[in-house]
């Protein structure tokens, strides 16, 4: 609450930037008969982990960005049309975890969930994570009608009041 007895202090959506994941497909290996994860998925996490420091800071200890229950808007930019997104998007929503973007990803905390093909680039994942409100997407098509985005159309309150 806020010092002068007003309502609850929502928290800001939080905008993030990161690599796209290696697929599910490629994230395991076996050694020694026991699942593991794959080097790329090693790599991705590591290089994710120390961008997230860069963003919210360093340590363990920080604080969860955007507590409580939220809605997380996914783009990934397409690399090849025969690519399954949601293999992709379970790496990004576990990691927002890990790295206390969010407190869990169950329905607990995790209302909605929406991603899109964004246009090819450098293989980029954009990722909004949002209090949960009432918000107005809207998915934009390309010109092309091969990938596309959803966007915010208005912005949430705490974000227009800034």
């Amino acid at each position: 609450m806020r010092g002068t007895g007003g309502a609850p202090e929502r928290a800001s959506p939080v905008f993030i930037e990161w690599p796209t994941p290696p697929s599910v497909n490629n994230s395991t290996g076996v050694a020694r008969n026991r699942k593991i994860n794959s080097r790329n998925l090693r790599d991705w996490k590591m290089n994710v982990a120390w961008m997230a420091a860069k963003q919210f800071g360093a340590g363990v200890h920080r604080r969860v960005q955007v507590p409580g229950r939220v809605v997380i808007l996914i783009g990934v930019e397409m690399n090849k049309l025969s690519a399954d997104i949601d293999n992709l998007t379970k790496a990004l929503i576990d990691q927002l975890v890990v790295e206390r973007v969010i407190e869990g990803d169950s329905a607990k905390h995790v209302l909605g969930v929406a991603t899109a093909w964004n246009p090819p680039g450098v293989k980029l994942a954009r990722i909004a994570v949002v209090p949960s409100q009432v918000l107005n997407l809207q998915f934009m098509p390309t010109p092309s009608g091969e990938s596309g985005g959803f966007f915010l159309t208005q912005f949430p309150s705490s974000v227009a009041g800034e």
